[in-house]
């Protein structure tokens, strides 16, 4: 295997070859022709990767999806996937009473959903990103005190006329504490 002073090495070459727009690379006295410019940028991402595992680090791959906020289903879901926030419900709060606080578990909803023939893969890395972005601030920036997902509730939608969809409802348990419940 690689030292990740080799791996890292690679990269810098496929980088510098991509940004010159020539898919022939050499390093380590090999010479690599590449078909295409995308054929490079799989190189680097899996180099990445493999930097990232040799480092001891994990790698968090976004996803561009669209996401909206308490809206209904639209007529066509983009390629990347859709998520649809529902604000769900506070419940009702503990009460401590020195110094005053109110201690909520509100239960939100998020509906995620894919459509098209690559769905399965497409609602995977769908659920691994929100489970990725979660994992990386619990906080949500300071706004809570801990969040938390459930298991997704998959179903395949058939839909007439068109690809089926794959949807799923992911709860999500925000934790928090505020001192005035209408703030």
């Amino acid at each position: 295997m690689a030292t990740i002073t080799e791996l890292k090495s690679r990269r810098e070459a496929l980088a510098a070859s991509r940004s010159s727009g020539v898919a022939r690379v050499s390093y380590d006295g090999k010479t690599v022709d590449y078909r295409s410019l995308a054929e490079i940028d799989r190189a680097i991402e899996v180099l990445d990767r493999e930097i990232a595992t040799a480092d001891g680090r994990k790698i968090i791959r976004q996803v561009a999806v669209s996401a909206l906020r308490g809206e209904v289903l639209p007529e066509r879901v983009p390629p990347a996937g859709l998520l649809i926030l529902r604000d769900g419900e506070p419940g009702e709060p503990e009460v401590t009473l020195s110094p005053l606080r109110y201690h909520y578990q509100h239960r939100a909803e998020i509906e995620a959903v894919v459509q098209g023939a690559a769905r399965d893969a497409a609602f995977d890395t769908l659920c691994a990103s929100i489970g990725a972005a979660i994992a990386a601030d619990r906080t949500l920036g300071g706004l809570c005190d801990w969040i938390e997902a459930e298991a997704p509730r998959p179903v395949d939608l058939a839909v007439e006329g068109a690809a089926s969809l794959k949807a799923a409802v992911i709860p999500v348990i925000l934790h928090y504490s505020t001192a005035d419940p209408l703030g």
